[in-house]
């Protein structure tokens, strides 16, 4: 069997549900080397030998890191942000982090989107998301992967009721594409696909996740 090139891979989100649960996994995988992660204090990113920590003013300076793939988690909620603030974190800043990664050598990235993204939605939060994919398409990476899971569930820094509930009442199978998942599924999946993908533009719904799973 051929030996597996040890990469370079940039992760922003990593504090959020499944950003956490992600950058986990990729310490974990013997496919990096190297994990550099953005956020916007150092000090709340994981300890370990594999990460390099920096903070978002990093965007500012010159690419000077070779990076292999781009992992990011990054979203808010119109609640918390507002909706000026949501297009700031789940567009404007997915987009820059991403021209920043592709600038740095990245061919592979893996997006959190989610489902219903589209440009002509009539819903502010999938019609950003739709922006965003657009826009990130735009910046031409050999590989793309957006994942577009429903509700997503799991221990979170805030308390978030409605969107506890309806994970709960959405978690049975026979809800399809609108099935809920815990944010660590939908990690596990971005990194067991990420280092494997093909060239081309993808979109993964909740069957395409749990079938990675399996």
């Amino acid at each position: 069997m051929p030996e597996v090139q040890a990469k370079t891979a940039l992760i922003v989100g990593a504090t959020g549900l499944v950003g956490s649960h992600l950058l986990s996994h990729l310490i974990e995988s013997d496919r990096y080397q190297r994990i550099i992660v953005l956020a916007r204090r150092v000090e709340s990113i994981k300890v370990h030998e594999k990460v390099i920590a920096k903070t978002f003013a990093a965007l500012d300076r010159p690419a000077i890191e070779h990076v292999d793939d781009f992992y990011c988690a990054l979203g808010t909620t119109q609640k918390v942000s507002g909706k000026a603030g949501l297009q700031v974190v789940d567009h404007h800043l997915v987009v820059r982090c991403a021209e920043w990664a592709r600038a740095a050598g990245a061919n592979a990235a893996a997006v959190v989107s989610a489902l219903g993204a589209s440009v002509r939605s009539s819903f502010f939060y999938s019609r950003v998301k739709g922006e965003m994919e657009k826009d990130v398409e735009a910046i031409g990476f050999d590989s793309l992967m957006f994942w577009q899971p429903s509700v997503i569930y799991g221990a979170r820094e805030s308390s978030r009721p409605v969107e506890w509930l309806a994970a709960r009442l959405l978690t049975v199978k026979c809800w399809g594409t609108y099935q809920s998942l815990p944010g660590e599924a939908v990690a596990r999946a971005m990194a067991i696909q990420t280092p494997l993908a093909p060239n081309g533009i993808f979109r993964y719904n909740v069957g395409d996740i749990n079938s990675l799973l399996n």
